[in-house]
């Protein structure tokens, strides 16, 4: 193998990039509501489409044609439902196939969770009104795999409420029946797999390099020895990279009005 001291700065630079730390986390929104059945849904231009209620009721949200190809579409109507429990789901009625089915729960005794930042989630506008009117969407989404591509219903907490055929409304919860935390995990297993796999590849590839002749490298022992350091600072770059993520405490920021 011949190898040139081109190879040892560029080792060097890499372990420099990583050896800025990184941190591994995931923030989510969390959002407990002590009785579902306190819970209205509206849509997104203010009309009541289920009020407040312990009484099985439902109420069609929406219908329409969701665009495919060119010259092509699918119907669809959705309908809204609430059980004797206060929850709310959704059913869709559709011609396109959906890889998990039709019925779909919006709101139920579990806490409704989205993929944000509490700030993005419940903004300081959505703070000061009388109740805390939560953006939610259903709709068709489809998900490609190389040549395989699948439809599926979508429900979530979102403000972005996008897909072939969409549906946003709004839940109505009032400020005394809902309580609202943002949690921020570390994810240490990710880095503890970063470190395991950085420790295993470079050293292993370290070990080879210190294991050959110093005459198969152009520039003989020192070039050997260079590049073995590089290699095994690379690997040590991302074990220290870690580091923030390892040493970081998991945590709880509760909504206060």
């Amino acid at each position: 193998m011949k190898c040139d001291d081109a190879m040892f700065r560029r080792a060097l630079i890499v372990a420099g990039l990583f050896s800025t730390g990184c941190l591994m986390q995931t923030t989510t929104t969390e959002i407990q509501i002590a009785d579902p059945s306190e819970v209205g849904l509206l849509a997104p231009d203010g009309p009541v489409l289920l009020e407040p209620s312990r009484v099985e009721s439902s109420a069609p949200i929406a219908s329409g044609r969701a665009p495919l190809e060119p010259n092509a579409s699918a119907s669809y109507a959705v309908t809204a439902e609430r059980d004797d429990g206060g929850g709310i789901s959704v059913d869709w009625k559709t011609s396109l196939p959906l890889a998990n089915g039709d019925h779909h729960v919006l709101l139920a005794s579990a806490p409704l969770v989205a993929h944000a930042p509490l700030d993005a989630t419940v903004t300081p506008d959505m703070r000061v009104a009388p109740s805390l009117l939560l953006p939610a969407c259903t709709a068709v989404v489809a998900h490609t795999f190389k040549s395989f591509s699948t439809t599926a219903v979508d429900t979530s907490i979102t403000h972005d409420c996008r897909g072939i055929a969409s549906v946003p409304m709004v839940l109505d919860i009032p400020w005394n029946d809902v309580a609202v935390v943002e949690r921020t995990r570390a994810e240490h297993w990710g880095a503890w797999l970063v470190i395991g796999l950085a420790t295993l590849s470079f050293g292993t590839f370290a070990t080879f390099i210190f294991s050959t002749k110093p005459s198969a490298w152009t520039g003989g022992e020192s070039t050997q020895v260079a590049l073995g350091v590089g290699t095994a600072a690379i690997g040590a770059a991302f074990d220290l990279a870690m580091l923030p993520t390892l040493f970081a405490r998991d945590r709880d920021v509760f909504l206060r009005r």
